[in-house]
């Protein structure tokens, strides 16, 4: 077995000589072999081995024979010990996680500061063959999408190190006749023969029927599988980043950052449509986690929810985890985080200008500039959506810059070429313009009343054009 795992170190080059690694040790069949085949190979490969012991706070005198037993045995060996002590329990009620995640999250804390500490690049853990299989199935269970079908990675990045798995291709119970074979002694942690987690009803229930009625390498085959998913998943995700550049270049695909991170992705909908079904998941799946940060509790069900928003009228929206909301845009999917601010309603009644004007600083930080001026001959008239002239003796009523409000309306000249004026509600115009739901409420207008005229930065209202009669301008400029 030991010439095994040199092999599959070897193959997914997980050390180097020379390198270190802080070892994962409860003390149980798993970690003591993998700590005793790693001290085999120390010598030969000038390994420096450092081995944590976390003790959760939960099987009292138990654990604590636990800690004692490997300490005693990296005594006798000459190997680094490290122990840490929580209440895995109270953390976990703290935080809002199960047990058994507020464990796990505790222990790689502790093996990255052992790796800070010690100067190391990896983390060492004890998962096997079975292990793996456990966690495809229970993925599947759980209605994971193919990235839980490829399982245990055997090395995966974690910060600014390195988890690997050395054992990952053995079952456990080669790992127990190699402990008995060298006569290491191991401990039993009592929680892994209840059926109080639900890895544990996996292990000692589903996997012992599935060897037993199904097939004896029952275990090996799945966990094979999840080679062969992985596999797959890489190449299709290799494939799903060129289509995301592809629709990038060709303004189907954007991104909005907010204070160092992705907060808002829109994909184009028949762009979706088009695409084949595997990289249309894989492209939704990973939008989500760029938006929360993880992938993790991101399923099957919510790739699933986000695609039914396409066949949806505009407006439609679905709420995903870690705060994310996907709705169905004038001829896209937006992805949102809850971060991304509410738009305030705000109004600033700027009535009484004259030659020193009015400086506003809008709420997204950009400055609205208004002036009145004289009319002079020749003027210049902008003809940009940035700034605008008014003429300022055809309005009557105050003016104010502010957000919308029910009963807004322009008047804009008709298409039969007469020049009539007609009356259109500001909410028509955001259809017609297809303007997002949540960005009607953020958008500033200069209104008088109810009259906008200017939508800023978009429209200009037609019925306070400046002409050869205009004596006064009201200059709007937004910068």
């Amino acid at each position: 077995m030991e010439q095994k795992v040199i092999d599959y170190i070897k193959l997914n080059n997980m050390l180097s000589h020379g390198d270190g690694a802080a070892v994962g040790v409860s003390g149980g069949a798993d970690s003591m072999c993998l700590l005793n085949i790693l001290f085999s190979l120390r010598d030969r490969f000038g390994l420096k081995l450092i081995a944590v012991h976390v003790n959760h706070g939960i099987r009292g005198a138990s654990a604590d024979a636990d800690e004692h037993f490997v300490e005693a045995f990296c005594r006798e060996k000459g190997i680094g010990f490290r122990a840490f002590h929580a209440d895995i329990p109270k953390l976990a009620k703290e935080k809002g996680l199960t047990e058994e995640e507020a464990g796990r999250q505790f222990r790689y804390e502790c093996f990255a500061k052992v790796c800070a500490d010690e100067g190391l690049k990896y983390i060492a853990v004890a998962h096997n063959r079975d292990d793996n299989a456990e966690t495809v199935l229970f993925n599947i269970a759980r209605g994971s999408g193919i990235s839980g079908l490829r399982g245990i990675a055997p090395v995966r990045a974690f910060g600014g190190y390195t988890i690997i798995r050395p054992l990952l291709d053995c079952s456990r119970a080669m790992i127990e006749e190699y402990l008995r074979d060298n006569g290491i002694a191991y401990r039993t942690d009592e929680t892994n023969l209840t059926e109080e987690y639900s890895r544990n009803r996996i292990r000692n229930t589903v996997i012992p029927i599935l060897k037993e009625s199904i097939n004896s390498e029952a275990a090996a085959h799945i966990a094979g599988a999840a080679k062969r998913a992985a596999e797959l998943e890489d190449f299709v995700a290799c494939e799903a980043n060129k289509r995301i550049a592809e629709l990038k270049a060709a303004g189907k695909y954007s991104e909005e950052d907010e204070e160092g991170r992705t907060v808002r992705i829109a994909i184009d909908t028949e762009a979706l449509e088009d695409m084949h079904a595997a990289l249309r998941t894989v492209i939704l799946r990973g939008a989500m986690g760029e938006l929360a940060g993880k992938l993790k509790d991101l399923e099957e069900i919510h790739v699933r929810a986000v695609e039914g928003l396409a066949a949806n009228r505009v407006g439609r929206s679905v709420d995903l985890p870690y705060g994310i909301t996907a709705r169905r845009d004038y001829g896209r999917i937006v992805l949102e985080t809850a971060k991304k601010t509410e738009n305030k309603a705000f109004s600033y009644d700027v009535t009484g200008l004259d030659g020193e004007g009015f400086k506003i600083a809008l709420p997204d930080g950009k400055i609205l500039y208004l002036r009145l001026i004289p009319c002079e001959k020749n003027l210049n008239i902008p003809r940009n959506d940035y700034t605008k002239f008014f003429d300022y003796d055809k309005i009557k009523g105050s003016i104010a810059v502010r957000t919308r409000r029910e009963g807004d309306y322009l008047l804009i000249k008709g298409g039969d070429g007469s020049g009539k004026l007609c009356s259109k509600s500001l909410k028509t115009w955001f259809i017609d313009n297809k303007i997002p739901g949540p960005d009607r409420d953020g958008t500033v207008l200069l209104a008088e009343g109810s009259h906008v005229l200017w939508i800023v930065g978009r429209r200009g209202d037609d019925s306070c054009y400046v002409t050869e009669e205009t004596r006064r301008i009201l200059t709007a400029e937004l910068r």
